[in-house]
């Protein structure tokens, strides 16, 4: 299902992520997002499938994939393309890569494919957007395993959003031009540094 442009327009009125508060939970492998007085504006049917098999030579990109699978379980348009975004910036990854064994191949085709149909819904939003969305996303996990730990509540679930956070800090790379050194960039690092610390 496509997001059409009413509905682009709806998201985009409603990402002041004030209103619109996202949280991962990886322990329980959905997000849930709050639309308060706007709950259940946005719906979509999402099959569920097996996790995909990632052979040994592209380990480098399991990460990303099963951060994506998960938020594939959430049923919500931002979370949706955070998944799609994971997907492209593991392809990214993979295809360096890529052996010549017909398993990577197949785990490389199949992750296009995925990127290839989700593709027209994801043509409904600016490049500048997606990335907007995809690092709110990404603050928004960070945040809460570091109140968490900060405030003596740390427990596996902490642990594992900081883990989460780390492959949804490293995707907003690709929404960087090459050799930049931004002070946001540099914030990113940081962030990772201290997450796989952590």
């Amino acid at each position: 299902c496509c997001l059409r442009s009413s509905g682009r327009r709806r998201l985009r009125t409603l990402l002041s992520f004030d209103a619109l508060a996202p949280s991962y939970d990886p322990s329980a492998t959905h997000v849930v997002v709050r639309f308060g007085p706007h709950n259940g504006i946005f719906s979509f049917l999402i099959e569920r499938k097996m996790p995909l098999s990632i052979p040994p030579e592209l380990k480098k990109i399991a990460p990303y994939i099963k951060r994506a699978e998960e938020l594939d379980r959430a049923k919500s348009p931002e979370s949706r393309l955070v998944a799609y975004y994971c997907r492209q910036y593991a392809v990214h990854l993979g295809i360096p890569l890529v052996a010549s064994s017909p398993a990577s191949k197949a785990c490389l085709g199949e992750i296009l494919g995925n990127l290839e149909t989700e593709k027209p819904a994801m043509d409904n939003f600016t490049r500048d957007e997606a990335a907007f969305i995809c690092r709110k996303f990404a603050e928004n996990v960070f945040k809460k395993a570091d109140e968490e730990d900060r405030a003596g509540r740390a427990g596996k679930g902490t642990a594992k959003a900081f883990y989460a956070a780390v492959s949804f800090l490293q995707i907003l790379e690709q929404f960087s031009n090459e050799g930049n050194d931004s002070e946001q960039v540099q914030e990113d690092k940081k962030k990772i540094i201290y997450s796989k610390w952590k």
